[in-house]
This record gives C-alpha cells, sequence and structure tokens, in this order.
C-alpha cells in the first residue's frame, strides 16, 4: 500500500496529500484516478506535482546520481515546477520544500522494492521516471515552413537512451503524426504549440503505463492472498476532484465540474428525496 501511494498522490494548495487514487479489494490495488494528465501540466502553479519525482530526484542528488539518469542539478525541471516562474511554494508541507523529507520516503520505498523483488525492473522504473522528466524538458522551434523542429537534439538522445528507443524515430514522433485515409497513412508535421501539448500528453502516457505495471506486478505477487479468500465483499471508495476555477479554465474543468453536479445531484436524490418519500409513506 506505501508503494503505490507514493506513486499517486500529488499535492494541492494546503494539503501535500490531495489524490489518494487506490482501493483494496482483498490484496488487489486497482487506480482509481491517476491524474498523469492533468498534473504533469497543470494550468495553475499551487500543485505540486506526484511526490515520487520528487523523492526519486531528491534521492538520486543524495547519491550523487543524477549525472547517471542524464539529469540537471538545483531541480531545474518543469515538471518539478521548482523555483520555476508562475509556480510558488505556497504550502509549508509542499514536497518541494522537504528535500530531506524525500530522501527518506525514497529510502522505503527502495526497502519495499526490494522486499517485493522487483530487482532489475527497478533501474528500469528509475530510468523511465528520468524520462517523464526530461520529456518537459524538450522545446521546438518554428521552421521555414511555420512547422516545428525540435530545438535540442541532445536532449532528446538522453530521453531516447533512457527509453531504449531510437533516436532518429523518437524524434521523428515528436514533431510528426500520422492520420489514415482510405487506408493510408498520411504524414502530418505539427506547429509548435501541437507538439508541445503532444510532448506533454507522452510524458502523461509513460506515468500512467508505469504505474499501472507496477500495480499489476504488485498484484502478482498478492495474488495468492485473493486465491485463498476471493472477493465476495467489496467496498469501494470514489475520491473524484472537487470543484474547480482556475484563472484558465479548459474542457478538463467543465467535465470535473459537471460530474460534480451531476453527483451532488444523484447524492440528493438518494438522500433528502428518498427519506421524503419514505417518510410520506410513513405518515
Amino acid at each position: 500500500m506505501c508503494l503505490q501511494n507514493k506513486l499517486t498522490v500529488a499535492g494541492a494548495l494546503g494539503f501535500s496529500t490531495s489524490t489518494n487514487t487506490m482501493y483494496v479489494q482483498n490484496a488487489m490495488l486497482q487506480p482509481l484516478t491517476v491524474q498523469s494528465d492533468r498534473d504533469l501540466n497543470f494550468i495553475v502553479g499551487h500543485r505540486s506535482n506526484f511526490g515520487i519525482l520528487y523523492y526519486f530526484y531528491d534521492a538520486m542528488e543524495a547519491r550523487g546520481k543524477l549525472q547517471d539518469f542524464k539529469l540537471p542539478p538545483e531541480r531545474k525541471l518543469r515538471y518539478l515546477r521548482d523555483g520555476i516562474s508562475g509556480y510558488s511554494n505556497r504550502c509549508a508541507s509542499d514536497k518541494r520544500n522537504n528535500h530531506r523529507e524525500n530522501i527518506n520516503i525514497f529510502e522505503k520505498i527502495d526497502e519495499i522494492m526490494i522486499l517485493m523483488e522487483f530487482n532489475d525492473a527497478a533501474e528500469s522504473i528509475w530510468k523511465i521516471l528520468s524520462a517523464i522528466l526530461l520529456i518537459g524538458e524538450i522545446s521546438f522551434i518554428i521552421n521555414t515552413d511555420n512547422e516545428a523542429d525540435v530545438d535540442d537534439m541532445k536532449l532528446s538522445s538522453f530521453v531516447a537512451e533512457l527509453l531504449g528507443l531510437d533516436q532518429k524515430k523518437f524524434v521523428w514522433s515528436l514533431t510528426n503524426y500520422c492520420l489514415i485515409r482510405n487506408g493510408e497513412a498520411i504524414r502530418h508535421k505539427y506547429s509548435c504549440e501541437e507538439a508541445l501539448l503532444a510532448r506533454d500528453i507522452l510524458a502523461c502516457t509513460l506515468y500512467q503505463r508505469l504505474v499501472d505495471w507496477i500495480i499489476n506486478f504488485i498484484n502478482l505477487k498478492l495474488s495468492v492472498t485473493r486465491t485463498l479468500f476471493g472477493s465476495k465483499y467489496l467496498i469501494s471508495i470514489l475520491d473524484f476532484f472537487g470543484f474547480e476555477c482556475f484563472t484558465y479554465n479548459k474542457v478538463e474543468q467543465l467535465i470535473v465540474n459537471t460530474v460534480n453536479e451531476q453527483l451532488q445531484c444523484y447524492y440528493n436524490q438518494r438522500v433528502f428525496i428518498s427519506e421524503m418519500v419514505r417518510y410520506l409513506y410513513l405518515f
């Protein structure tokens, strides 16, 4: 439970652990609302990112291993949002402020992963986290055709190396996409704005897939318990986003607020109106 909690918790204004996202079914874990698509590139700067990114970076810095993972010093990374204009540390318990605690938490995670026999997979996990952080640093320039080109090829090569990808193919995927028309693949080039969005979606997807893989690995290790005791009884706890209103609001705020309205309406129907009907029948 500790490991999955560290992977899926992000901070919010006044709350250092605002996005707990798991439920337990015997010994089976399932991610419900991993906010990878919302927190890696959150539109306003009052949130820190997923805790594991800070735990990992601070621990590697303390161990002198930042260069092994191609990471720059002094937390100069966009996804860590530390010391970047527009992103302020408003919460004293913010993970951006607690370097020593972050290191201690990572040591505990390391111990858990050894206990769970992740073995060589642990190194791959750290490389993927490094790649995610570096993806946020990839920038683009406009070429003569008003299309996006990768600005820093060296940075892109680092990401490709960490992910075990062919550099040329990886760079191509950052600035190009294909549409299927009449059974044929038609290549298109991203604009700079589109390339930036695609870059962040890539980081989001990588993180989401990484968490899914880790949870599945843990479930496999704990599957004996579920086999023995079954899953006759189930308690589900929904931890959904609250109402949101920011300086800049997008479709995701519309969706979140609409779902909250529907949940509130459903709650009122079930709790108040059904109770009123019951009392009418009683009297």
